[in-house]
Order: structure tokens, then sequence, then C-alpha cells
């Protein structure tokens, strides 16, 4: 194809059917031979790590319309809505009652949310918080920091924890049944185990709040929903 000198190349799913490793390797390829051409590469895929590093800006589509535009950066961390912040990475899920702009309640609890315009009491309100974006302390620890301003706190129980070389994660169910996850770097450490009780803290500022959303657009991607 690259004979005939095209102005855009279109490629779907070329790296489908390989094992992971040497899908990274042409990935990399890749990228330098865009680089080196300068052309236009429209790449279809449904692996979002695959879409994260080749590209410059993703395209989401759902049911034929395009439901995320932007820099891999800029949809991971600010989704523009829930089906985005679903598909593209893991997410954890909460449901919330809207007491304000930036205030909501959680199983009883109050909790600080991003500033967000035109809420009514009692909304239904969808929060998302990535799982690095969150900690998980146990009793003794978060007794000894206490919250700071603009931080949230949940208390659940420990269901899973996993070591995953680099990261570890931690599963965790609020006491309304509500399943988090929360990771952080292997270095950091975890010690925490299965039946632990926890506490869950997440700065407002690093959850995305939603007003609209399906429960289909809560199960888009394998993850943390």
């Amino acid at each position: 194809a690259l004979v005939y000198e095209p102005r855009i190349l279109l490629m779907d799913e070329p790296l489908g059917a390989l094992d992971k490793k040497l899908r990274e390797d042409l990935q990399d390829e890749l990228r330098q031979l865009h680089r080196r051409l300068g052309i236009t590469i429209v790449y279809v895929t449904h692996d979002q790590e695959e879409a994260m590093r080749l590209s410059q800006r993703i395209a989401i589509f759902s049911h034929g319309k395009i439901v995320g535009l932007g820099s891999g950066y800029d949809l991971y961390q600010d989704p523009p809505n829930a089906f985005v912040a679903s598909f593209l990475g893991n997410s954890n899920f909460l449901r919330l009652k809207a007491q304000g702009n930036a205030v909501a309640t959680f199983e009883g609890s109050t909790l600080a949310i991003r500033l967000t315009a035109g809420l009514k009491t009692d909304q239904d309100v969808l929060l998302m918080v990535r799982p690095e974006k969150a900690q998980a302390l146990s009793v003794s620890q978060a007794a000894a920091m206490p919250l700071e301003a603009g931080w949230n706190e949940v208390n659940a129980t420990v269901t899973e924890v996993l070591f995953l070389g680099e990261s570890q994660t931690c599963s965790v169910v609020t006491a309304g049944g509500t399943a988090m996850t929360v990771k952080a770097l292997s270095a950091n450490g975890m010690s925490l185990k299965t039946g632990d009780p926890v506490r869950v803290r997440w700065a407002a500022p690093d959850a995305c709040i939603y007003t609209e959303w399906t429960d289909s657009d809560l199960n888009k991607a394998a993850g943390t929903h």
C-alpha cells in the first residue's frame, strides 16, 4: 500500500492475531513509520491499550456515533460521559444523590464532589473515580491521617488483594454493596488482606460527575465497574 504514496492509510486491527510482546514491538515500528512518512493513519482497534500507545487522537464509537474524541490523556483523565469512562480503562462508579452543586450523599455519608452546575436536591448522579486515584487505608492508618479538605472517605471491606508486578490492586465492597478497586504501585505497598476493614479515600477534583447514563454504559469493558 505504501508504494502508491497514499495521503491516508487505513489499518483495520492489523495486529489482532499476534501475541502481546510481538504486538508491542510492531506498535513501536508503526509509530516510527508514521513519523517517517508524515501521513495520516486511521487505525481501527478494540484494544484500548493499543489505541493509547499508537494514537495522537482517539475517536470512540458507540452505535455508529462518535461519543468521545480527543487525546488519549484527555479522554482517560476527563472522559466526557460514562460510556467513555467505562470503555477506556478501569473505573469505579458510585451512584449518589446530589445535595447541591458540590455535595452529594452516598450510603448515608456526605461526599464532596466536583462543582457541577444545575444539580437539584436528591438528583441521581454518577461519580467515576479511577482505581489509581483512590487510596485504601487500614483503620489505624486512616486514624493517623486526618481527612484533608476536599477529600472523601467511605468504609469498606477488602475482598481480594492481587500482586501484578509493578502494581497491586485491592478490591473492596462498601457496606451498601458497591464494589470498588484501588490500585497502587507495589513499591508503595498495601499491607492489607481479605476481610480487613478499610477506609477508601479520594480527592473530589479527581472524580468525574455524570448526570445522564444507562446501565449498559457502565459495562463496556472488562474492569472495575
